[in-house]
């Protein structure tokens, strides 16, 4: 059961490697407050914190379930950027040695704010969705470089299609497909698709 420096307020996917090792985030906790990144081992029982945002310029509650490439890094999103005051989010990378590095911090402007959903990682790309920003202030479709944190928009939310997105992507061939709560004909939510 989470609690304190083990963090609280699970509720993402989790992601699971090929020894069986399972990892995910909560929004809350671990030992400075702000949410850790944690590890279950493959015998279930084996529970360790990675990382512990500190939600100073490491950005701090992280959500969304994470992605892994075959070196064992992680890749995740935060809900809180910078100084632990700018709720605008960020994109990170975990190394299996423990280091953070901040690939994209989110303006709240053109690029979005507020990180969202489950990250996806395809050929070198991580993809996701923005709570809010980008041009209509109704949240963004973003790519960002894993090894460079270079970052672009893919769609901007509002006029109908779609609003404030919170869930994760899936993909099939060039296509992103998601849901979004907001938005549509009767502003009751869409299901969209987005060319990488």
């Amino acid at each position: 059961a989470f609690g304190g420096p083990d963090g609280f307020e699970a509720q993402w996917r989790l992601l699971s490697d090929a020894a069986g090792n399972i990892y995910g985030v909560t929004m809350q906790g671990g030992d400075n407050q702000y949410g850790p990144v944690y590890k279950i081992g493959s015998d279930g029982k084996n529970f360790s914190v990675l990382y512990s945002f500190t939600g100073a310029a490491d950005g701090g509650y992280p959500s969304g379930g994470l992605a892994s490439d075959k070196k064992g890094n992680l890749y995740g999103a935060t809900n809180l950027a910078g100084n632990g005051q700018d709720p605008n989010g960020t994109v990170f990378k975990l190394a299996p040695d423990g280091t953070l590095t901040t690939l994209h911090v989110f303006s709240g402007d053109a690029d979005g704010g507020g990180g969202a959903g489950d990250m996806l990682l395809s050929r070198g790309k991580l993809y996701g969705t923005t709570t809010s920003g980008g041009t209509r202030l109704n949240g963004v479709v973003y790519e960002v470089d894993a090894a460079t944190g270079a970052a672009r928009v893919l769609h901007n939310f509002g006029n109908g299609h779609g609003a404030n997105p919170q869930a994760g992507l899936t993909k099939h061939n060039s296509l992103l497909y998601g849901t979004a709560p907001g938005g549509g004909s009767a502003n009751l939510g869409v299901v969209f698709s987005v060319k990488k």
